[in-house]
């Protein structure tokens, strides 16, 4: 549903636009309306409205100046709308205009027009504000106004804009306001608000990391302005609010919501606009946090102030959230539709029937309808969300805002759902299914806007249910006609949200190259990319400080915005100009399930998982086969996976738990004739190594396959091509720092010593092994072997960190390192574990060295033993150097690590299992040199006594 907008017409914009005070006046006129402006920033109204009539009647006394008069009753209008008297504004700010006119003042006239415009923006007629703005806007601009009058303007159109759903217009709006300001930066007192607007439209559009940038930069000037308690300030607060219930925060949600509460009440009482909007968002964030209590009380307070101030834009918002919480809850329902279509009315009158607030309306109303089992009244309201937000199937640029519509899709679906659970008619079904390829259209549509990979990971895992509700539609139909349309639809469900941005990140160098963009552009991009992530690490350790350098710390926020900006820029150049990169980087071609059983060979089986709440989802693919099941008992399942993992890591005999897991995730999936195994996981899987899983044999499944695992099948295949086969010049280099003693590894050292024996390979030790020498060779050499301490950041999965001898390699780092290896080794702790992202996947280390374009990746689950890890390690790369693949090599490690070891303690699967084999599973060394040697000396003899023969002959 609609987010929360941050409407900000604050008492700065008031007193910034007031720019009528001038010179030509006389002293006595001047000073009283410093004065006045003083009273109204302070909420001095009563005082500001006495000295307002006191200067009118020195004016009419003193036969004052029509620029005295225009100004007095600009003030008065100034006044009246921070006391939520828009219509006595616009009447007081008339006169002001009519006097400018006679006067022929264009900069005033300008303002005055400008202030109007506010006054209708309150009153919620956004067609007026809209004219009266660009108005005023014009006219300053042709009379050379100064720099900060003009971002006003540039800041109240974009707002305008936002609301008429131009989201374009206003950010390039918003963006000019920043360059009038940035004109001079020793006064940025106005700076914060146009970066929370910017934000506003982000957080709108669920481009939430990018909103975050500049919710902090507004935080970081603006509390340098206002100070903490200012009640423009808390604008600010409303916004990081609305970012933090995004990021599903919602106790510190709640904190920000009050805080503004607090001070808006305390500056401008009881019954405000701003009161009213604090109210409204209290209340959201207290439902999401299940205090449903709390927010009916809020919601109510927000009506009762919406009603006494007549602002509807505000009071509609308050009454639909109601109705939505009793909806839910399941309580007062006999409220629900009469606050809903009190809503819609007010909402229509505001905005017009096209509007995304007014589409959610709707959508509620048909929820309510679906629930009451009322079919006619159902059908009525959705086709009207669809109208409200324009929605075209057949064209869905034409969308003003995909959410609702996609929430209006989603309720059809339901829709379908219900009757077909009612009779049981497949006709439903069909239905339902006819609308997936709308819901993830629309779902790819919204993607595009976003700047950042974390927002494009928050948005698909909201819309995870949309791909799991489309799974099980296909399953239901698939089980019942066997039609291969449905199986196919239900693997392209799979797939399309499974490490989406892992994989576009990867591939974005293969398009640029193939789209021909000039080195040098590219050569750019990466430059800011890696003073990105400098300036980024540079940030998140600042804060970590106990005392951070407050400067400092502004500094570094001020250059990731201006980098991000560059950034921006240099991607739209990459889109506009060069058409080949961008159908490659928007291609949403489907990946075909045939089209993957080509890349198997009679050896190979994928198994592909898809874990939601309840069900589990399995695809199992061989080159001639193709398997779809469904297991309805996800929930029980996830309970023993909890105590596998904990059994496993606490040492204890997972015997039993290893079969029931067996049972469920492989007995009846996998083929014992294919002995190479690559497990997709999903969800929690991912923290497991199926090789430990004994079959109903008692043997583990690493002793009859060869596993290795992918993040998806597209990242699979794609991993598997000649472009991610490099030709590099050295074999192997290791890397082992040296710690302070009580964190000393005692055998990396020689295992990287070991290894690189085997190798024929370099290696750095202690404080050789250090981040300088790692970035200077992270190009060379064919593997790249990591023995060191690693660290797991679980709120931050970008400040992962691989801790080597002058300091620490971040996840963020290495994903703009371009590092260029056929295997990295992380013989670490932890390295494959990290915060888990639903379709996303784990955010680990080994996902930071994929992103950054090596094909393969050897990690650990755990926090590996250091003794046995050498073991293994030497034994996979002897197995390596032999020329088996990397998943047979690491197989059998593993099996002579069972094999050599007596001791029954050190047999636990936590010893041997921990390291597993993520990406293409290519052998990196030749075991046919020998043959292909003696073939060609056969071959040699052969021609040499062929000549010989012939010579003879000859000669004869």
């Amino acid at each position: 549903m609609t987010v929360n907008k941050i409407y900000i017409l604050l008492s700065f914009l008031l007193l910034f636009s007031f720019s009528a005070i001038s010179q030509k006046m006389d002293s006595y006129t001047y000073e009283k309306l410093k004065k006045i402006s003083s009273y109204n920033k302070e909420g001095k109204f009563e005082e500001a409205y006495r000295a307002n009539d006191s200067l009118l009647e020195y004016l009419k006394k003193n036969n004052g100046s029509r620029l005295s008069f225009a100004n007095t009753y600009f003030y008065r209008g100034s006044t009246e709308i921070y006391q939520g008297k828009y219509k006595e504004a616009i009447r007081s700010t008339r006169k002001a205009l009519q006097l400018s006119v006679k006067e022929k003042d264009s900069l005033n006239t300008a303002t005055f027009l400008n202030q109007i415009g506010v006054c209708y923006y309150y009153l919620s007629d956004y067609d007026s504000t809209k004219i009266y703005y660009e108005r005023s806007f014009l006219m300053k601009k042709k009379n050379k106004a100064n720099k900060r009058e003009l971002a006003v303007s540039a800041y109240n159109l974009a707002l305008a804009y936002e609301d008429l759903l131009e989201t374009d217009k206003a950010l390039e709006l918003y963006k000019e306001a920043e360059k009038y300001l940035l004109f001079n930066k020793e006064n940025l007192s106005f700076l914060p608000d146009v970066y929370v607007g910017m934000a506003s439209i982000y957080v709108t559009n669920k481009d939430i990391e990018t909103a975050e940038r500049y919710a902090e930069k507004a935080m970081d000037v603006g509390i340098k302005s206002y100070g903490e308690f200012n009640p423009n300030i808390t604008f600010i607060y409303i916004l990081y609010g609305d970012i933090f219930k995004h990021e599903g925060k919602y106790k510190e949600a709640i904190e920000m919501y009050k805080k503004s509460l607090k001070i808006r009440e305390n500056s401008y009482g009881h019954y405000h606009v701003w009161t009213c909007e604090s109210n409204i968002s209290l209340a959201g964030a207290y439902n999401l946090d299940k205090q449903y209590d709390k927010a009916e009380e809020h919601f109510k307070t927000a009506i009762e102030i919406g009603e006494k101030i007549k602002n509807f834009q505000y009071l509609s918002r308050a009454q639909a959230s109601l109705a939505k919480l009793y909806f839910k809850q399941k309580i007062h329902t006999y409220e629900v539709e009469g606050l809903l279509k009190t809503a819609l009315n007010l909402r229509k009158e505001i905005f017009g029937e096209k509007y995304d607030q007014v589409a959610e309306t709707y959508c509620l109303l048909a929820e309510n309808d679906l629930e009451n089992n009322d079919k006619r009244s159902f059908l009525n309201n959705l086709e009207k969300a669809y109208n409200s937000v324009n929605y075209d199937k057949n064209d869905v640029y034409k969308v003003i805002s995909p959410f609702e519509a996609i929430d209006a899709l989603v309720l059809e679906g339901e829709f379908y759902e219900k009757a077909y659970k009612n009779d049981h008619n497949i006709v439903h079904l069909e239905k339902k299914f006819k609308l997936i390829d709308a819901q993830i259209e629309l779902i790819q549509y919204a993607q595009r806007n976003f700047s950042s990979d974390y927002s494009k990971i928050s948005f698909a895992n909201e819309y995870r249910n949309v791909f799991e509700e489309g799974l099980n539609t296909c399953w239901q139909l698939y089980n019942k006609t066997e039609e291969y349309k449905y199986l196919q639809k239900a693997f392209e469900l799979s797939e399309t949200n499974r490490n989406t941005v892992l994989l576009t990140g990867l591939l974005e160098n293969k398009f640029k190259l193939y789209a021909n963009i000039p080195p040098e552009l590219i050569s750019l991009e990466k430059e800011l990319k890696k003073k990105l992530s400098k300036v980024k690490t540079d940030l998140h350790y600042e804060k970590e400080n106990n005392d951070p350098d407050k400067v400092f710390l502004s500094e570094l926020i001020e250059k990731r915005i201006e980098i991000n900006k560059d950034l921006d820029s240099i991607h739209k150049v990459f889109t506009n100009k060069y058409s080949r990169y961008k159908s490659l980087k928007f291609n949403n071609k489907s990946l075909k399930i045939e089209d993957v059983q080509k890349e198997l060979d009679d050896k190979s089986q994928l198994i592909i998982y898809f874990l939601e709440e309840k069900n589990l989802y399995t695809f199992s693919i061989t080159s001639d086969q193709v398997q779809f099941v469904k297991n309805s008992k996800a929930d029980s399942f996830t309970n023993e996976i909890d105590d596998f993992k904990k059994n496993l890591l606490n040492r204890k005999d997972i015997t039993e738990n290893s079969k029931n897991l067996y049972n469920i995730l492989l007995k009846d999936q996998l083929n014992p004739d294919q002995d190479e195994l690559i497990i997709i996981p999903d969800n929690i899987l991912s923290y497991i190594p199926f090789e430990v899983l004994k079959d109903t044999d008692d043997n583990y499944v690493l002793e009859n396959h060869k596993v290795s695992y992918s993040g998806s099948t597209r990242l699979f295949l794609e991993l598997k091509g000649d472009y991610f086969n490099y030709q590099l010049s050295d074999p192997w280099i290791g890397f082992s720092p040296s710690y302070r003693k009580e964190d000393q590894l005692n055998t990396t050292e020689k295992e990287v010593e070991t290894i690189a024996k085997i190798t024929g390979g370099e290696f750095f030790t202690e404080k050789e092994a250090s981040k300088k020498n790692f970035l200077a060779n992270k190009d060379r050499f064919d593997i790249i072997h990591l023995a060191m301490h690693a660290g797991i950041d679980h709120k931050n999965p970008m400040f992962n960190k691989l801790e080597f001898s002058d300091g620490d390699l971040t996840s963020s780092e290495i994903y703009f390192s371009g590092t260029k290896a056929n295997l990295v080794v992380l013989s670490a702790c932890n390295t494959g574990f990290g915060k888990l992202e639903k379709g996303e996947g784990v955010m680990s280390l080994a996902r930071a060295f994929h992103f950054s374009g090596v094909p393969s990746v050897v990690m650990s689950l755990w926090k590996v033993p250091d003794k046995e890890t050498k073991k293994i390690m030497v034994s996979f790369y002897e197995y390596l150097k032999e020329g088996l693949s990397k998943d047979e090599a690491l197989q059998k490690a593993k099996i002579k690590y069972l094999e050599t070891t007596k001791d029954e303690v050190l047999r636990n699967p936590y010893y041997w299992s921990g390291f597993v084999l993520n990406g293409n599973t290519v052998a990196l060394y030749d075991n046919n040199k020998g043959i292909y040697f003696l073939i060609l000396a056969g071959l040699f003899v052969m021609a040499l006594i062929f000549l010989i023969y012939k010579k003879y002959h000859k000669s004869v």
